[in-house]
């Protein structure tokens, strides 16, 4: 969190500190860190809720680093009946390639039409491609 916020030669600084990001001052001491964050969870990392805020105590969480990934600024989000995910999140939750969502949306698709269910173009059977049409009914 220190490096690359504020080592201007860690290879992701800026992605953090150059473009702004920083560490509340509270945390510039491990003891202060360490007791509003309190003990990493085994297999949990640091995240940030919001991206584009600081390293502080109400902008932080232990995640899984399959969460981790899932909250980066470079993912595809898209946003259905009011539900937004990533296109990797949808594409596991409707059984879509996350390249078929992203090839979609990269041809103009609405995110509804991206997330839309073709049989003919995922090679579903008729009683898949039914349950999942149910699922994108507007």
């Amino acid at each position: 969190m220190k490096q690359r916020c504020l080592n201007p030669n860690t290879l992701d600084f800026s992605y953090y500190g150059g473009r702004g990001i920083k560490v509340c001052e509270r945390w510039m001491k491990y003891e202060n860190f360490f007791a509003d964050m309190g003990e990493p969870p085994t297999g949990k990392q640091l995240d940030r809720v919001d991206n584009d805020k600081n390293y502080e105590p109400d902008n932080c969480k232990w995640v899984t680093r399959k969460q981790n990934c899932r909250n980066r600024r470079s993912n595809l989000l898209l946003t259905y009946k009011g539900k937004t995910q990533s296109a990797v999140e949808w594409s596991e939750e409707l059984d879509i390639k996350a390249a078929t969502i992203r090839i979609r949306k990269a041809k103009g698709k609405t995110d509804a039409e991206a997330l839309g269910a073709n049989a003919s173009q995922r090679s579903l059977s008729l009683l898949a491609y039914y349950a999942k049409k149910r699922k994108l009914e507007p």
